[in-house]
């Protein structure tokens, strides 16, 4: 009995701190800054088939261009923008080698508020904002993203009450 119940324990301990219990979606902070304009904010993603690539289903924030704060007002489809590389709104946890980052050659894309203009996240160091009515520009900045897993507390839980009910039958089994 006295095994039994110390490897349930063990393998209840074991799952509680693993990564691969998250949420269907993941939220991811991001930034980014140059000498022309900056931003941050949270990107949301959902998990694809392939480990390590996640497919950006939101994202929320703000943008500093010059002295003016612009609100993100969400994202654009994937292969809309920009025209010479279109976005596919990919997301790389863990980071792919330099150049790419958390972003590839075609990034993430997104509209800001007031139809003001769009912004284009790819590779660890380039944006392209394009203002309404104004020219495309590519900038060299800095970008970085970091990783927010949402656990998911209620499988834990599950896992947890269930080992210790199984553990609660063994011991009245073996002490009857």
């Amino acid at each position: 009995m006295t095994r039994l119940s110390l490897a349930l324990c063990t393998l209840v301990m074991a799952a509680l701190p693993t990564t691969a219990a998250l949420a269907d979606s993941v939220s991811f902070n991001f930034s980014f800054s140059n000498a022309d304009f900056s931003g941050s904010g949270v990107l949301t993603a959902d998990s694809t088939n392939i480990a390590g690539v996640y497919d950006i289903v939101g994202v929320s924030g703000d943008i500093v261009i010059g002295k003016t704060t612009d609100a993100i007002s969400g994202l654009l489809a994937a292969g809309v923008f920009p025209a010479d590389g279109p976005n596919d709104n990919l997301l790389y946890f863990p980071e792919l080698p330099a150049p790419f980052g958390a972003f590839d050659a075609s990034g993430v894309s997104f509209t800001l508020a007031n139809g003001a203009g769009k912004v284009n996240l790819f590779l660890s160091e380039g944006e392209v904002l394009k203002l309404t009515g104004g020219k495309q520009d590519e900038e060299l900045g800095s970008i970085s993203v970091e990783a927010s897993p949402v656990p998911e507390p209620g499988s834990l839980t599950l896992l947890g009450t269930g080992a210790l009910g199984l553990a609660e039958v063994v011991r009245r089994r073996l002490s009857a």
